[in-house]
């Protein structure tokens, strides 16, 4: 894997591939038969080696989003970017776990807040540490793609799982820690003009060195 000067593993930058197939292109996988060869793991991602191209929601997202980028951005904007989604939605399902926690989950059910429980545990080294970039979103992606599902409980009962329930409350997270965070950074310019103006005026305030040595 190749590694940044600061030590720091590089990550590779994927294929950004908006653009959707021809409607009479074969599916992606599909041999000259016809038939279709088993679909990957989407969650399971690859190494910086062969990034795969982003799936067309997460493609198109950031497109939109980079075209308010000025031409000078430089390419620290795309890994601020990449890192702020992973944070915002790390922050946004511990405080949606959080909430669901006890009768808070009761509306939900327990079986659909120890699913995100396991789907988080899952993503969380992805999300804290990750070797592709747009983790983020391909979490969120697959929180998304999930359906209703029956499965047997640890007392041996069927239990409903409704991912969309648990993907509702994680968005009004994600959305409530957005609004905290944009508000809490509205005050950083001033913050960071008082700290240069304070330090300035230390640096001034204090005696140069060569009027000590002249008083010696």
């Amino acid at each position: 894997a190749r590694r940044a000067k600061s030590g720091v593993p590089a990550l590779e930058p994927c294929v950004v591939s908006p653009s959707p197939p021809a409607p009479d292109a074969a599916p992606a996988g599909a041999d000259k038969g016809g038939a279709e060869a088993p679909a990957a793991d989407a969650s399971a991602g690859t190494e910086l080696n062969g990034q795969p191209s982003l799936p067309l929601p997460i493609a198109s997202t950031f497109a939109e989003a980079t075209r308010s980028w000025s031409g000078s951005s430089t390419p620290f904007r795309v890994f601020n970017y990449d890192m702020l989604q992973r944070a915002l939605l790390r922050e946004a399902t511990l405080r949606t776990l959080r909430e669901l926690d006890g009768d808070g989950g009761r509306d939900i059910g327990r079986p659909t807040v120890q699913w995100l429980q396991e789907r988080f545990e899952h993503w969380r080294p992805r999300l804290e540490t990750p070797r592709l970039r747009f983790e983020g979103a391909l979490y969120l992606l697959e929180l998304m793609g999930q359906g209703p599902v029956m499965r047997t409980g640890s007392s041996g009962k069927l239990e409903l799982i409704d991912p969309s329930l648990a993907v509702d409350e994680l968005l009004i997270q994600r959305q409530a820690v957005w609004t905290a965070w944009c508000e809490a950074l509205e005050g950083t310019a001033d913050e960071h003009a008082n700290l240069l103006c304070e330090d300035l005026k230390t640096s001034l305030d204090a005696p140069a060195h060569g009027k000590e040595a002249e008083s010696d």
